[in-house]
């Protein structure tokens, strides 16, 4: 085995130190000057270089978001939004003369509109997740505030995981992890999960929400559909 080469690496030249005319300093690849003492073009530090490349890019698109929404600006907004899907509609008078109207007595009278919008969209078929209105069946805005009623205050109502999962189901679902080769999670249930409480502990922990360990197995558990039919069952 060749051994180690332990000769000291070239410094900045100086003539005043010694006979070999280097010194023992940080060598000049890492320095900021070259051997002739001029300040080069570029830092020699990867972590400034690192630094210039991100102002130099998030600069670049920052002007091409100006310029986009200068280009869009000029043309007045006439262009894109709901308006592009309307075509060559055009309103009634009367009804464009009426909110016309309508909208300089609201500012006349220092009112301001208020405008809400909301994302309908919806991926699950969880039916405590979304509320509708439908006054023909008044029975279910009354099963929602019931719902909504107990998550805001169990009380005791609140009772442990383990109360609704029991011992038995969960060693039931070991036994299906374990044929498919799943590690086990039984420390985790006899150490943490069994013992919260069902609103408190589990429904209402923001960590789990965010890991999406309840909801996304519920995209595929809340309903029950059925060969032939196009509507679930439940």
């Amino acid at each position: 085995m060749a051994e180690p080469d332990y000769s000291r690496v070239p410094g900045v030249h100086d003539p005043e130190a010694g006979t070999d005319g280097f010194v023992d300093t940080i060598p000049t690849s890492f320095l900021g000057k070259d051997i002739k003492g001029r300040r080069s073009m570029f830092s020699r530090s990867y972590l400034w270089r690192r630094r210039i490349s991100y102002a130099v890019t998030s600069t670049v698109f920052l002007l091409a978001g100006l310029a986009i929404s200068y280009h869009f600006g000029r043309r007045g907004g006439k262009e894109g939004g709901a308006g592009s899907f309307l075509g060559g509609v055009t309103p009634d008078p009367a009804v464009a003369l009426a909110a016309k109207d309508g909208m300089a007595a609201m500012a006349a009278a220092g009112r301001r509109l208020h405008v809400a919008t909301w994302n309908i969209a919806a991926i699950n078929n969880n039916p405590f997740e979304y509320w509708i209105t439908t006054k023909e069946n008044p029975d279910y805005e009354k099963l929602m505030i019931n719902i909504e009623n107990f998550l805001e205050k169990p009380g005791d109502k609140d009772v442990p995981v383990s109360k609704v999962f029991t011992e038995e189901m969960f060693t039931s679902l070991e036994g299906k992890m374990d044929k498919v080769g799943w590690d086990s999670v039984r420390s985790y249930w006899d150490g943490d999960f069994k013992k919260r409480k069902i609103v408190s502990g589990f429904m209402k922990d923001g960590l789990l929400g965010s890991k999406r360990l309840a909801s996304m197995p519920d995209r595929v558990t809340n309903t029950i559909n059925v060969k032939g039919s196009e509507e679930p069952v439940c």
